[in-house]
């Protein structure tokens, strides 16, 4: 990286460069629920009632975003782009117990299969053949 450039990036606000970040992570996670649910840009824009042009400019991630346009955008998706730490928290729990519910079905699992003599490697061997 050359001098010049390496200077003229330090002179960039720290605040720019982490509104440039935000922004490239909206445009990613819209571009992989895009990928994911098999839809086109070109289908997102007849969802929002946008032309195909301006979904274009938005996905080369320096679209300043505003929060009804990102609620539009979730609307039009079926899922969420952004997620508050609140939000990570609840899904987060939400996960740990249904992690804990399996642990326990699994352990009850394992003392059923022993109490009937078979050892739980021997079930799942028998269920993979």
């Amino acid at each position: 990286m050359s001098n010049l450039f390496r200077k003229s990036l330090e002179k960039i606000p720290e605040e720019k460069k982490l509104l440039v970040e935000k922004l490239f992570d909206i445009t990613d996670q819209i571009l992989d629920i895009l990928e994911r649910k098999n839809m086109t840009q070109k289908e997102l824009a007849a969802r929002l009632q946008k032309s195909e042009g301006e979904i274009s400019k938005w996905m080369k991630g320096t679209h300043n975003f505003t929060e009804e346009t990102i609620a539009k955008i979730e609307l039009a998706l079926g899922e969420p782009i952004t997620i508050t730490m609140k939000q990570a928290e609840e899904k987060y729990n939400g996960l740990m117990k249904k992690m804990e519910e399996k642990d326990r079905q699994f352990h009850n699992l394992e003392k059923f299969l022993k109490q009937k003599g078979i050892e739980p490697g021997e079930y799942s061997y028998a269920m993979s053949a």
